[in-house]
């Protein structure tokens, strides 16, 4: 799209793709995937890159077969208006398909780093905004299903799970994702088989998002220094009890030694006097009858004694094993705490972030471990840990109501499960027709709580997370799209998922002010990435290039009559301050734009 010095009219069935490709070229999306992307033993003309964006226009399409890129009702890849606006070559969908087989693992993270590259600069414009303001970071970690068809033997790494409410053949998704000021960020997502749980899924997500965020909480190693400590006296109380039973044992078999002593001088001594009686009755109170009994009494004590010095050998057994254990524990504490001591001595400026967790992220590992990273979580806890809560309900508990059919009583903050921390506990209890239903939330946070009647509408704004993978599922056709290559259900998670739902968020707001002759369907069209995916992209326009202008114009035909996008102009997006990065400024600065495109007004 260099200037023109003739003025160019295309024709287009897809306007906001379009509008969405000028948008692409100013950040250099195609071009950075032609220069960073490369599938080994590619050997067709067109680029990599150029492939692969090809594969996630499909996505951004809405289209769910890749037939639909040449074959569809309005295939992209004759669109010239919207090969001009991405800059990129397309090629046949059987070429698309032939490069996602061949698509390594490491043309994924290179995809990944270019999606990243460009996406940093509005994250860090984000947390810049919301940190400075002084409001905490919110995030939300999903884990969703990605079924295919049970007979299916074709997919990479598809297994039986738990998908909905049903046991499905697929994969999941981990997912999560930030609220902005005005739209959800999907800060990292990745694919795993289809029996993943969520509490295997946490820690990937965090480390990925401190690395998208470029920042991170005060890591909190008094709590570990704690469970350190405590570790150590346990050690050193059986340490104790290990000495006390190698003490007994000790004086167990020196008693069995001096009654093995003594029963070999009883059986010389019974052989005499039996030689001496002969044939003679045995009276009751004769030497030979006493010295029987003696002989039958220090054998039972001598069974004792070794049966006794079996269960002092199990006792040492289990002491020291429980001596072996705590003290790997305590070692890998003490690297852990070393770990966060290391990472708060590199972080000047520490930032709130609060979690919100459904119950299968909520295990007590999870918690413990974002609490000691630094994270305030707000989760719901599993039904074991709401009956014993229950249980410990006075009758007379007041009950505080935060909706008609949702009430909530809070109890003693208690360690819950294998989370060795005191949580926050609070007894939700809804009605579901006739009956009365319960859950528990658990919280974690330095400082004062949340108030009681804030934490329910707090912890549901989950919903607008929930919702926020709605679009890759559906829109973006994350569900719906059938590939069998692990590199090309890599890619298809990361557009689908995490790069296409921000870039179309972004590509609103630069969008907005450069609407000529809107109308109310069209703002509303605007507040919605479904419509705009389902609607906009599949509109016909007609893009107007001068030397000084560049229009895209909706057809009358179609719902937004009238409508022009005023496209032309210089693009100047300001880069965040480094106020709140973690790293060396050195390393935090993002990368200037390589070039601008530039329309002279006219």
């Amino acid at each position: 799209m260099s200037e023109q010095s003739q003025p160019t009219t295309r024709r287009t069935e897809h306007a906001m793709i379009v509008a969405w490709g000028d948008f692409s070229r100013l950040h250099h999306l195609a071009e950075r995937l032609r220069q960073e992307v490369s599938i080994p033993r590619h050997h067709e003309n067109i680029p990599a890159g150029d492939l692969i964006l090809e594969f996630g226009l499909l996505l951004l399409s809405g289209s769910t077969q890749l037939q639909d890129l040449n074959l569809g009702p309005r295939p992209l890849v004759k669109d010239e208006a919207v090969k001009e606006a991405w800059d990129v070559q397309f090629g046949h969908y059987t070429t698309v398909s032939r490069a996602l087989k061949a698509a390594t693992a490491e043309t994924v993270a290179q995809v990944v780093a270019v999606l990243d590259e460009i996406s940093r600069p509005f994250i860090d414009q984000e947390v810049q905004a919301l940190a400075a303001g002084g409001q905490e970071l919110v995030l939300y970690a999903d884990l969703s299903g990605r079924p295919v068809s049970s007979y299916s033997q074709t997919y990479p790494e598809a297994r039986w799970g738990h998908m909905g409410n049903t046991l499905a053949l697929g994969h999941q998704h981990a997912l999560i994702t930030m609220q902005g000021r005005k739209h959800r960020l999907h800060l990292a997502g990745f694919l795993h088989p289809g029996d993943t749980v969520s509490q295997t899924c946490i820690q990937e997500l965090i480390q990925a998002t401190e690395k998208q965020l470029r920042c991170r909480p005060r890591r909190r190693v008094e709590p570990v220094m704690a469970r350190i400590e405590g570790l150590e006296k346990r050690i050193e109380q059986y340490s104790t009890y290990l000495s006390q039973q190698q003490q007994a044992l000790l004086q167990k078999q020196e008693r069995q030694q001096r009654l093995e002593s003594q029963l070999t001088a009883q059986r010389l001594l019974l052989a005499t006097l039996e030689t001496k009686h002969g044939d003679k009755p045995i009276k009751p109170y004769s030497l030979l009858a006493k010295a029987r009994q003696r002989q039958e009494s220090w054998q039972r004590q001598l069974g004792n004694a070794q049966q006794r010095q079996v269960t002092i050998q199990h006792k040492i057994a289990y002491h020291q094993g429980m001596i072996a254990k705590l003290s790997q524990q305590r070692d890998c504490l003490i690297r852990w705490h070393a770990e966060l001591q290391a990472d708060n001595a590199t972080n000047p400026n520490p930032v709130r972030i609060r979690i919100n967790l459904d119950g299968g992220f909520s295990g007590g590992d999870n918690l413990t471990y974002l609490i000691e990273m630094g994270y305030d979580p707000l989760a719901v806890g599993t039904g074991q840990s709401g009956e014993a809560l229950r249980r410990e309900q006075p009758a007379d508990a007041i009950w505080t109501t935060v909706t008609p059919h949702v009430s909530l009583w809070e109890g003693n903050p208690a360690p819950v499960g294998e989370c060795p921390y005191p949580l926050r506990r609070i007894l939700q209890r809804w009605q579901a027709g006739d009956q009365s239903r319960y859950s528990l939330f658990l919280q974690y946070q330095d400082g004062p709580w949340l108030p009681l009647a804030e934490v329910f509408p707090t912890y549901h704004q989950r919903q607008h997370a929930e919702a926020g993978v709605k679009p890759g599922k559906s829109v973006f056709g994350g569900r719906g799209v059938r590939i069998r290559s692990a590199a090309g259900l890599e890619l298809l998670n990361q557009f689908a998922f995490v790069f296409w739902p921000n870039f179309v968020h972004w590509a609103t707001d630069w969008l907005r002010p450069k609407v000529q002759n809107g109308n109310r369907q069209f703002e509303a069209t605007l507040e919605t990435v479904k419509t705009q995916v389902r609607v906009a992209a599949q509109t016909p326009a007609t893009v107007f290039t001068t030397s000084g202008s560049r229009v895209l114009a909706f057809g009358d035909e179609g719902p937004y009559p009238e409508v022009r996008l005023q496209l032309a102009g210089i693009y100047a997006f300001q880069f965040p301050l480094l106020l709140f990065q973690c790293e060396a400024p050195t390393c935090c600065m993002s990368p200037a734009p390589r070039r601008l495109l530039s329309y002279p007004d006219g």
